[in-house]
């Protein structure tokens, strides 16, 4: 299934303010991100959700690393739920979605997921 089936699987019923990452465990500085985007969606009347990936990107990326994960999708899904997400979109990252630009990939979420704005953390890196 390519990214852009994925994300018409979903069709979320108002607009969104989004993060993306894996956020392995949830830990603090998790927390304190998805605190801000729960805040900032309900200020703006916006649902806050949160892209992740199925696998971690450095599966794809570099094949020879070896990852242990802290969660699983669904521990992941719960952990974020119980932080205030309200819609979580896991997507698979292959080397499709690895070789999107930034703007093509955030045009994608914003036709899919109806995305009005992105909040990131300080070392957020987003495309190609």
């Amino acid at each position: 299934m390519t990214v852009e089936e994925e994300l018409a699987s979903l069709s979320p019923d108002k607009d969104t303010l989004l993060t993306i990452g894996v956020f392995d465990g949830v830990h603090l500085g998790h927390k304190h991100l998805i605190s801000r985007l729960v805040e900032q969606a309900r200020q703006q009347d916006l649902l806050p959700g949160v892209v992740t990936f199925r696998q971690h990107p450095l599966e794809v990326l570099s094949p020879q690393t070896e990852l242990s994960f802290l969660t699983d999708l669904a521990e992941r899904s719960k952990l974020l739920k119980n932080e205030g997400v309200e819609i979580i979109v896991p997507l698979s990252f292959t080397n499709e979605l690895s070789q999107l630009s930034a703007r093509q990939f955030v045009s994608l979420l914003k036709k899919y997921l109806r995305m009005r704005g992105l909040v990131i953390g300080p070392d957020f890196a987003l495309g190609r």
